[in-house]
C-alpha cells in the first residue's frame, strides 16, 4: 500500500516509516520542507493523491494549552478533510493514553491539545456533519525515552526533579511497530467502524522517578546526568500522578474506545531494564 506519514521526521514518525518500509509498503514523508503544511492544507491534496493510509505523527513543541489545541485541532480537521477528498482508506493517529480525560489534561497543555485532536478526528468521521476519513487512534503510554528528557529538563545539581507520573512506559520502537501493524491491518478491513481506538503499553507500572532510577542503575546515567537523588512533585495534578495515563488505570479495568466498544490493549513485554540494557554505548 501507499502510506503517507505526517511528522515522519520526528522520533516516532521516523521509526514508523522504517517499520512500514520493512513490511513492503511505499512510504512518503510529508512536511513543510516537502511543500506540505498540515495546518493550512497547502500542498496536502496533491500529496495525498493515490495514498491508501495516512499516519498522523505530528508533534507540537510547547505546553501552552491554547496553542496546542489550535495546532492539533486545526491539523486534524485539515488532514481528515483532505484524506476524505483523496479517498484515503484510513487515517491512523498517534495519541496518548488517557489524554482525552479532562482530569488528565486539565493541567497539562500538550495533553489538552491531543484531546482536541482526537475529538476533531472522531467528529469528522462520525458526527452529524461527518465528512472526514475513517480514523484509528493509537493510544500509547509514555515512552522510556521520555524519562531521559524529563531528567535533563530541570538541572538541579545532584537532584533530579520529575513530575509525579504513574505510567506503564513502553519503548518508542515498540509503538512504531504497533502503529505500522495497525495501519496495515485497519486499511485492509472495510468492516471496521468509521472511528476506533487501540492501545499499547509496557508491562510495568512505575513513576518517572522509579524508571529513572532503573535506567541509571543499568546505564550509569539518565538524560546525560548522574543524579544521586530523584524527587517527584505532582506538578500535573492528581489524575496523572495516580495512573490516569495507564489504559484502564492501575487496576487494569476495561477501557471504552471511541466507538463505545472495549478498546484492545496490547502489552509490549520489554521492561525498562531490558530497554536500558540495549541503549547505545556511551549514553
Amino acid at each position: 500500500m501507499r502510506m503517507a506519514i505526517l511528522g515522519g521526521r520526528g522520533t516516532l514518525g521516523t521509526l514508523a516509516a522504517g517499520a512500514l518500509k520493512q513490511r513492503g509498503h511505499e512510504v512518503t514523508v510529508l512536511g513543510r520542507r516537502d511543500g506540505v503544511d498540515a495546518l493550512t492544507g497547502e500542498g496536502l491534496d496533491a500529496a495525498l493523491a493515490g495514498v491508501d493510509v495516512v499516519v498522523d505523527a505530528l508533534n507540537f513543541q510547547g505546553m501552552n494549552a491554547t496553542k496546542a489545541r489550535a495546532f492539533f485541532g486545526g491539523t486534524a480537521r485539515t488532514v481528515t478533510a483532505a484524506a476524505a477528498r483523496a479517498g484515503v482508506k484510513r487515517v491512523v493517529v498517534v495519541s496518548i493514553s488517557g489524554a482525552a480525560d479532562p482530569g488528565v489534561h486539565r493541567r497539562h497543555g500538550y495533553y489538552a491539545g491531543k484531546a482536541e485532536q482526537e475529538a476533531a478526528y472522531v467528529a469528522a468521521a462520525t458526527g452529524p456533519a461527518a465528512g472526514g476519513a475513517p480514523v484509528t487512534i493509537v493510544h500509547s503510554t509514555q515512552w522510556f525515552e521520555l524519562v531521559d528528557q524529563m531528567v535533563s529538563m530541570i538541572p538541579l545539581g545532584p537532584l533530579a526533579l520529575l513530575p509525579t507520573m504513574r505510567m506503564a512506559a513502553v519503548s518508542a520502537s515498540a509503538v512504531a511497530e504497533f502503529v505500522a501493524a495497525t495501519a496495515e491491518r485497519d486499511a485492509a478491513d472495510a468492516s471496521l467502524p468509521p472511528a476506533r481506538s487501540v492501545s499499547i503499553r509496557g508491562p510495568e507500572i512505575a513513576t518517572g522517578a522509579e524508571l529513572a532510577r532503573s535506567i541509571a542503575a543499568v546505564c550509569g546515567n539518565v538524560g546525560g546526568r548522574r543524579p544521586r537523588l530523584f524527587w517527584e512533585l505532582p506538578l500535573f495534578g492528581g489524575a496523572i500522578a495516580s495512573g490516569g495515563l495507564i489504559p484502564g488505570g492501575t487496576d487494569g479495568a476495561a477501557v471504552r474506545d471511541v466507538s463505545g466498544t472495549v478498546e484492545p490493549v496490547t502489552i509490549d513485554p520489554t521492561t525498562v531494564r531490558e530497554w536500558a540494557g540495549r541503549a547505545t554505548p556511551g549514553r
